[in-house]
């Protein structure tokens, strides 16, 4: 039977393989605000992964499927008191912290919290950020303090984590932010390095000695990667359908079943060019600059221009590579639009 566009597809396999690639290095917590469809979610459980929850909603929506308490970090460091207390009633033990006053909020509600310090990744780098992007996280003397309190205090420093976004650039960013963790904390024990986001294997593969040497300065035990994008993007694709050719001020616009509002967000939060691939392209295709458009009414709903064959027509199919992470989640109700479906590649 065949299947209305738009939809998702799910390469179980590739994703299965690609998480116990990034497990050789570590232990893995998978986001789960990356794409939150119960597909991901069973194949992460299936391959003894653990969760990164931002909120007390994952949370709730992790337990309820199963997921035992001791596999989930709740990684949001800032909460309202309410949450605090119903991750703990729940079993939630790792908390994520970047601030004196978030200590003091968990510690007030329960003595049986980990803590894991999450340290401002951008203090270090050469690249220039905006203020804003400078959010989370503490400074690295400020880490050491809280380290230094956790312990008089009798409770548990987990470890130190940092998160590096999509926008850093600079490639040495995780060398210098881990060589600072080595220096800062050294002789300071706990348990891991929680290396947060924007890595990938090769990376980890290039990293692996420094690795080694972070985790005995510090007395740690082991890694925890926390793979969103490069682990989901690859294995997700999106099969969308043309609606409508328009020439306009000698223009060709072709307008797809889906768009910003439908999953492609990125277009506009991070400039992201996704890969489309048409499926009836050939060496033998004349191509034409064309833009290709969302189907709401909004005019910044379009994805980009890109090189379309001459002839494609009205209901033929293309396929958007690589949005598997923050498209479905990030998906908006704006002008009635359902959720898109997922279906499993065979």
């Amino acid at each position: 039977m065949k299947i209305r566009t738009p939809f998702y597809i799910f390469n179980k396999n590739l994703f299965s393989n690609l998480l116990k690639r990034y497990m050789e290095f570590g232990d893995v917590y998978y986001p789960v605000k990356a794409n939150d469809s119960n597909l991901i979610i069973q194949a992460v459980k299936e391959n003894g992964g653990n969760f990164e929850a931002d909120s007390i909603e994952h949370i709730i929506y992790l337990t309820k499927k199963g997921v035992s308490p001791d596999k989930i970090i709740y990684s949001f460091p800032i909460r309202e008191e309410e949450d605090i207390r119903e991750a703990i009633s729940l079993g939630i033990e790792i908390f994520v912290i970047d601030s004196v006053e978030e200590y003091f909020r968990i510690t007030c509600i329960s003595k049986q919290v980990k803590f894991l310090l999450r340290i401002n990744a951008l203090e270090n780098l050469t690249q220039v950020f905006l203020p804003e992007q400078s959010k989370w996280g503490m400074t690295l003397s400020e880490a050491k303090a809280m380290a230094g309190m956790i312990e008089t205090d009798g409770n548990k420093l987990f470890g130190i984590s940092f998160y590096l976004m999509y926008e850093v650039n600079q490639k040495d960013a995780f060398d210098v932010v881990l060589q600072s963790i080595a220096s800062t904390f050294s002789g300071v024990h706990m348990d891991v390095i929680d290396i947060g986001g924007g890595i990938n294997i090769d990376t980890l593969e290039r990293l692996s000695a420094l690795l080694k040497d972070v985790l005995s300065s510090v007395g740690a035990k082991r890694i925890i990667i926390e793979p969103g994008r490069h682990l989901v993007d690859p294995c997700i694709e999106m099969s969308v359908s043309i609606i409508a050719i328009k020439e306009v001020f000698n223009n060709r616009l072709i307008f797809i079943n889906s768009g910003i509002y439908s999953g492609l967000l990125d277009v506009i939060l991070k400039q992201k060019r996704f890969e489309i691939i048409d499926p009836n392209h050939s060496e033998h295709s004349i191509l034409k600059d064309t833009i290709i458009c969302g189907s709401s009414s909004d005019v910044s709903d379009m994805i980009g221009v890109y090189m379309i064959r001459n002839d494609i027509k009205v209901g033929d199919r293309l396929i958007i590579k690589n949005c598997g992470a923050y498209s479905a989640v990030m998906q908006t109700n704006f002008y009635g639009r359902k959720s898109i479906r997922m279906v499993v590649s065979k």
